[in-house]
């Protein structure tokens, strides 16, 4: 049994975008909220229990921020994501987990950290859904 973090991405409509962006600096209970029920159906795909090639068994929201400032402060996070899910529903996960970084891995790490810099920056004005994940 373990854990990851799944970063999903949510496009919103612009106006929509700003509102939020707001409330995940002042009402983040709120936000976090609105995101486990909005992506509950969407989720479900690849849970262990609905599909026997699934990703997880359980999860939970445990931040939500503007794509934008997850990449200004990529360096700064305690738990890179081991996944990403796209608005289309593509899954895109690294080769290897990282659960620490060495002199043996650091090329991976660093390959894998790029790739989630290059997809996220495809999307400056949206949400980044920072879940975790059991498995």
């Amino acid at each position: 049994m373990s854990h990851y973090t799944l970063c999903a991405v949510a496009q919103l409509e612009t106006s929509t975008q700003n509102k939020f962006e707001e409330l995940c600096k002042s009402k983040q209970d709120y936000v976090v909220d609105f995101f486990t029920k909005k992506f509950e159906k969407p989720l479900s795909k690849f849970d262990i229990n609905n599909n026997d090639t699934g990703k997880f068994d359980a999860y939970g929201i445990m931040d939500v921020i503007p794509t934008k400032e997850m990449l200004s402060d990529f360096e700064n996070w305690d738990k890179i994501p081991q996944a990403i899910l796209l608005p289309n529903l593509e899954w895109i996960e690294c080769e290897e987990w990282f659960y620490s970084v060495s002199e043996e891995n650091q090329k991976d790490y660093d390959k894998w950290v790029n790739k989630i810099k290059e997809v996220l920056s495809k999307y400056p004005s949206s949400l980044a859904i920072l879940i975790d994940c059991h498995i």
